[in-house]
């Protein structure tokens, strides 16, 4: 927009196309130093809005057109990895690249794999086709990260075909540290390795509509780390059976995670994103019987809530990236005008709704929404402390923030004149 610096970046296809910008000058001096655009770019990162800092995004394996050799003997499939908007800037990879394993399992939680190849991904070659002996009794092809402690998320496609694909999200360990998984009550079942993500990863190129528009489809870092960090935040509450609502589930990451840890979970949305969390859940039904916990689906519409929602004194409300997409739900007047004001539904729901603490992280895509968001909780009775818990230990190095996507914070909202809450709400038990 006119007025505005270079390097000023609103949105995430602004973002990729300054970059390649920047990279077809890569060649040429600016005017000042002699340095490439490139290494400009590479020393003003703290320009680049924190919602695009591909560097703190985590990185996801992908699996695509899988095949079988003529013969039989063989599976083929491409093998790439992303970050959460798409690309991976060059500088952004490790000089000794990334090794990753492809296996064959017959069932996706099954260890040791029935057959395995290994590949280098590197910044000159960043996808490449894994040739894999085939085993009468694989149904699913799997890429993983070859170091088990890094924070990488595996990705998986059914055989023959990759009809049905997804992502497996690590449940343990993070940054060497094991997550505190509650075992169902007899001990006789430990906790999964794995929360399976039935859907696609989308790739830009290919599945560009998900990859900017649909918002819904994708699973956002900020999912990833608040469903990692639950059993910290969640340690204060019920230690097993308490009531979580999550609201604008999509995939619904981070209920699934709570019902793993034992908790009677709700998820809600709307549309294609109901048929999304009902799929997530259908292919961990078994880790979560085995947990202890309970999930189900629910439609909750933000701007008019379900007597059942209203009425149950929910222990935790959960919610992931929200704020970016309650920025544009603004109710229109019938003349199409904008009636009432930015997050209005967002925050007219935690207002009516009974908790004793809503969860929300969120990655910072827009400083002027989540700025209004938090200035205007005290209009309707809530008020926000950041959650800065870290995973004890840290493996000698003190504590250490959950996964490499640092700039997601978690913020811990309550109703105001809290005591007094608590206590009504303590009532009604």
């Amino acid at each position: 927009m006119p007025g505005e610096p270079e390097h000023c970046v609103t949105g995430p296809m602004q973002l990729v196309e300054s970059v390649e910008a920047a990279a077809t000058r890569s060649a040429a001096p600016t005017n000042s130093g002699g340095i490439t655009w490139t290494e400009y770019l590479l020393r003003r990162r703290e320009l680049t809005p924190p919602g695009y800092r591909t560097w703190e995004m985590i990185w996801r394996f992908w699996v695509r057109h899988v095949r079988l050799s003529t013969a039989g003997d063989y599976v083929y499939a491409k093998i790439g990895i992303q970050k959460e908007q798409g690309m991976i800037w060059p500088q952004d990879w490790p000089e000794e690249g990334i090794p990753v394993i492809v296996e064959l399992h017959a069932e996706l939680q099954q260890e040791p794999a029935l057959q395995e190849a290994r590949l280098l991904l590197t910044a000159d070659v960043p996808e490449l086709e894994a040739k894999v002996p085939q085993h009468e009794l694989a149904t699913f092809i799997v890429a993983k990260p070859e170091k088990k402690e890094t924070m990488m998320l595996s990705s998986f496609a059914s055989l023959p075909s990759n009809e049905h694909r997804g992502m497996l999200i690590p449940l343990w360990p993070i940054l060497g540290c094991p997550m505190p998984m509650r075992s169902k009550a007899s001990g006789a079942l430990g906790a999964p390795d794995f929360l399976v993500m039935p859907g696609r990863v989308p790739i830009p190129g290919e599945d560009d509509e998900i990859v900017t528009e649909k918002t819904g489809l994708q699973v956002w870092d900020a999912c990833i780390v608040h469903a990692l960090s639950l059993p910290w935040l969640l340690s204060a509450g019920p230690q097993q059976g308490g009531r979580a609502l999550e609201i604008g589930s999509g995939y619904a990451v981070v209920g699934l995670a709570a019902a793993m840890l034992g908790w009677n979970c709700t998820a809600t949305d709307l549309g294609t994103a109901l048929e999304l969390a009902t799929q997530t859940a259908k292919a961990n039904a078994q880790a979560i019987a085995n947990q202890g916990g309970a999930w189900n689906v629910e439609e909750l519409d933000w701007r008019d809530p379900p007597a059942w929602a209203l009425e149950t004194c929910w222990d935790v409300v959960l919610g992931a990236d929200l704020l970016y997409e309650s920025a544009y739900f603004v109710r229109l007047s019938d003349m199409g005008t904008p009636q009432g004001e930015m997050h209005d539904e967002l925050l007219s729901l935690l207002c009516r709704l009974r908790f004793r603490e809503c969860l929300l992280s969120d990655r910072l895509r827009h400083e002027h929404y989540n700025a209004v968001f938090f200035s205007r909780l005290n209009e309707f009775g809530l008020e926000a402390v950041e959650d800065t818990r870290f995973v004890p230990g840290g493996g000698g190095f003190g504590n250490t923030p959950l996964t490499p996507a640092i700039d997601v914070k978690i913020w811990c909202i309550r109703h105001s004149e809290s005591m007094d809450t608590m206590g009504f709400l303590n009532s009604l038990d």
